[in-house]
C-alpha cells in the first residue's frame, strides 16, 4: 500500500510494511510530525537518521526496536553504560529552551535515552552525548539538555537489556523558561 502525504512542507512516498504495522519511506526521506499517525520507528543507523527518521516540531512520537542492533562505540553514552537494540532520529530544536526527552508512560519495557549534537546530520555522533537517562520514571527514562532554536540534535532510544526491544512512543518538547527567569528580568508586584 503505498500513498503520498505532505509533511514538514515536504511531499513523500510512503509504503506500509503489512509485517511490522510501519509506515516507511519508498526512495525519499521521511520526515515526521508531531500526532502524526504514521510510525517514525527510528533508525537502526545513526548515519541514516537524518535521511530517514526526521522528527518535526514537538509532541509524542512513535519508536519501534524491533529487528534493531546495538549500536557500536564510540556512538553510545560514555557513562553510565550502553543503550541495547538503539535506534536513531534526527531533529532540530524549534525553539531556543532546554529540551525535554521521555519514554515514561509510552515504552513496556526498561528503556535507556540519550541526545548527541547531530554533526550536520551526516555522522554518528562522537565524544560525549548532551544528555543520557536510564530509569527516571519507574525502569523509563526522561532526559533534558539545553537546546538552541535552529541547532540540529540526534536523539538516541533504545533499551536496558541486550535483546529487548518494544514499539512505543517517546516524547520530546522545549521548555521554554519564562520572562522573569533571571534576576535582571523581574517582574513587578503590585499589592494592596
Amino acid at each position: 500500500l503505498a500513498a503520498a502525504f505532505l509533511a514538514g512542507g515536504l511531499a513523500h512516498a510512503q509504503k506500509l510494511d503489512t509485517d511490522t504495522g510501519l509506515v516507511k519511506g519508498l526512495e525519499t526521506p521521511g520526515h515526521y510530525g508531531a500526532g502524526s499517525s504514521l510510525a517514525a520507528g527510528g533508525s537502526d543507523d545513526c548515519t541514516t537518521a537524518a535521511a530517514s527518521n526526521t522528527l518535526v516540531g514537538v509532541g509524542t512520537f512513535p519508536v519501534t526496536t524491533v529487528g534493531a542492533t546495538t549500536g557500536a562505540a564510540p556512538a553510545q553514552p560514555q557513562t553510565p553504560s550502553t543503550i541495547k537494540n538503539d535506534v536513531w532520529f534526527y531533529w532540530v530544536a524549534p525553539s531556543t529552551g532546554n529540551a525535554r526527552l521521555e519514554t515514561c508512560g509510552g515504552a513496556p519495557v526498561d528503556t535507556k535515552v540519550a541526545a548527541w549534537l547531530a554533526n550536520n546530520g551526516t555522522a554518528c555522533p562522537s565524544g560525549t552525548n548532551l544528555a543520557y537517562n536510564d530509569d527516571a520514571c519507574a525502569l523509563q527514562s526522561r532526559s533534558n539538555w539545553s537546546v538552541t532554536a535552529g541547532t540540529a540534535y540526534f536523539i538516541q532510544v533504545g533499551a536496558y537489556t541486550e535483546g529487548v526491544t518494544y514499539s512505543g512512543t517517546f516524547t520530546l518538547n522545549v521548555l521554554t523558561p519564562p520572562a522573569n527567569d533571571v534576576c535582571s528580568a523581574p517582574v513587578a508586584l503590585v499589592g494592596d
